[in-house]
This record gives C-alpha cells, structure tokens and sequence, in this order.
C-alpha cells in the first residue's frame, strides 16, 4: 500500500495526497450512527448521520443534504423496519414510542 502511495500512475501523474478531511468525517460520521442509534433512534440519527457525512464533500449545500436525509429516512424506515420487519428503534428511548 505505501509503495503504491509512491508510484506514478499511467499517465506520469504521481498519487494524490490522502484526503483525510472526508476520511476523517465519514469514520465520525459511522461511529454517530453506532452511538446514537439505540438512544435517539432512526428518526433522529440518520439525518444528523446524513448531514455530517455529507460534510465531507466540497460542495455541501445545507438544503440538498437536509432533503437528501428526509428521503433516505424515510427510505429506510421503509425498507428496514416496516418492509424487513427488523427491530430497530424508530424513535428516541425518552419519548416511550
């Protein structure tokens, strides 16, 4: 891996530097849903998930990534839990739903 960081590739251009920016946030981003997910269930996590990751791009726009999540959301609750029949909580624990 670190050979291949060095080598030039097939047009003479040498490897980009790593982009740790978008690494760093899609690993926080990852280890959110696994934290957040039991307490403040799906309704809440993903989108917060949904937006943080898509933090990582350079050309966040605050509405696309807020209409990106209320879709993903729902797709999700869609095909998890209503179409698969999966537990997962929908709903934060404080609520009692």
């Amino acid at each position: 891996m670190f050979k291949a960081l060095t080598i030039e590739s097939a047009d003479g251009d040498p490897v980009g530097a790593i982009a740790w920016r978008p690494l760093i946030v899609i690993t926080a981003a990852i280890c959110l849903f696994g934290l957040m997910l039991p307490r403040l269930g799906l309704v809440l996590t993903l989108p917060a998930v949904i937006v943080l990751a898509s933090l990582a791009g350079d050309e966040f726009k605050l509405k696309e990534a807020l209409l990106n999540s209320a879709i993903l959301t729902l797709m999700s609750w869609l095909i998890f839990v209503w179409g698969l029949r999966l537990v997962i909580p929908v709903w934060p624990e404080f609520t009692g739903v």
